[in-house]
């Protein structure tokens, strides 16, 4: 609370609401993330352009790029 008004965020609020109630996070299947991860690596677009169709970001789509090689290199 800031001079008597609620913040409305924490576990301290009087609403009791919090971060995870506020954000709502997608899951990817495997095939979906699949999906992205070889259109990514065709070329026919950018990254960039991958992410924003599928409001991705560029950070999460590149780590399922390096756990896909990784886990490809484990198979070899």
């Amino acid at each position: 609370m800031v001079s008597g008004v609620p913040l409305g965020m924490g576990r301290s609020s009087d609403q009791g609401v919090t971060l995870s109630e506020i954000r709502k996070y997608r899951k990817f299947t495997v095939e979906q993330k699949l999906e992205l991860v070889l259109a990514s690596f065709r070329g026919d677009r950018s990254i960039a352009r991958i992410c924003r169709e599928h409001r991705i970001s560029e950070a999460l789509l590149r780590r399922w790029r390096d756990q896909l090689l990784q886990a490809r290199g484990r198979a070899l």
